[in-house]
């Protein structure tokens, strides 16, 4: 069938690949000038796979659909021999004495909520935190949530469009409407088999800046403000979440001894830089 993907972000990507390989004629329109043009989401999310962790502001339902990304996600890397850096080792989560009273109400919350009750944090020793991230030092108090993992969405980007055999990349084109079978641009008229809108943010009509008039009634932005680090005396093997009070840090480690930090997200569509 000829394809029509409106947005060449992760999930764009993903969806030209899943369908080249599967024999489908697939064209992508996407406003960025190039493959490698950073303004897709995807270029700074810190990809950490974590169903259980994302439970304090989600529910069943964002949890089962987790728990089917880490399925889909172990399928693909076999596929690229794992060329996204696909890391299933679980993720921690860790507080400093005199945080344990915040730390808890968190854990508590997670243990309440989980609809898995094989799926819970796991309270393990500082000895047993040493043993699974030796560059670890200071925490007094740790958790492992071992069903959850990472992969590198910048390695993802990069794979997904050189793996994408036969695609047709359109850089530099800004859909503006899509109707069944077809996509817009402009004044031209773009015809095919099946279209998919996988712009997010990208979708809403620029004239109709408000949130309750836009074409993807169910998505909104979200700011996340992060910075790489490379420490070449550090080993990390998955994703870290501090738990403060105030502040919830996270450290995701990628290759070549790279590791992302980011904070809480900001309910912000601002693409300034980082403040």
């Amino acid at each position: 069938m000829q394809i029509g993907i409106a947005g060449a972000g992760l999930a764009g990507r993903l969806l030209a690949y899943a369908l080249s390989t599967h024999g489908h004629q697939v064209e992508v329109f996407d406003p960025a000038p190039d493959t490698n043009s950073r303004i897709a989401a995807g270029w700074t999310a810190a990809g950490m796979l974590c169903p259980l962790a994302e439970m304090d502001t989600g529910d069943d339902y964002v949890y089962n659909l987790g728990q089917r990304s880490l399925a889909i996600w172990t399928d693909i890397a076999k596929q690229l021999d794992n060329q996204i850096d696909l890391r299933l080792k679980g993720s921690l989560m860790l507080a400093h004495k005199g945080d344990e009273g915040a730390a808890q109400q968190m854990i508590s919350l997670l243990e309440r909520k989980s609809p898995n009750p094989e799926d819970l944090p796991k309270a393990i020793s500082t000895k047993e935190l040493q043993e699974l991230e030796p560059s670890v030092q200071g925490p007094s108090h740790a958790w492992l949530l071992p069903f959850e993992g990472q992969v590198d969405t910048t390695l993802s980007m990069k794979t997904l469009c050189s793996e994408a055999k036969g695609v047709t990349w359109h850089w530099g084109r800004h859909v503006t409407e899509l109707n069944p079978g077809e996509l817009i641009i402009g004044d031209e008229k773009h015809h095919f088999d099946w279209v998919f809108d996988t712009r997010g943010v990208g979708a809403r009509r620029l004239k109709y800046p408000h949130p309750s008039e836009i074409s993807c009634q169910n998505v909104r932005g979200v700011r996340g403000e992060i910075f790489w680090v490379q420490a070449p005396e550090v080993e990390l093997h998955r994703p870290l979440r501090l738990l403060h009070p105030r502040y919830h840090v996270y450290i995701v480690p990628r290759q070549d001894n790279v590791f992302v930090i980011g904070a809480s997200s900001i309910e912000s569509e601002d693409r300034s830089p980082v403040s």
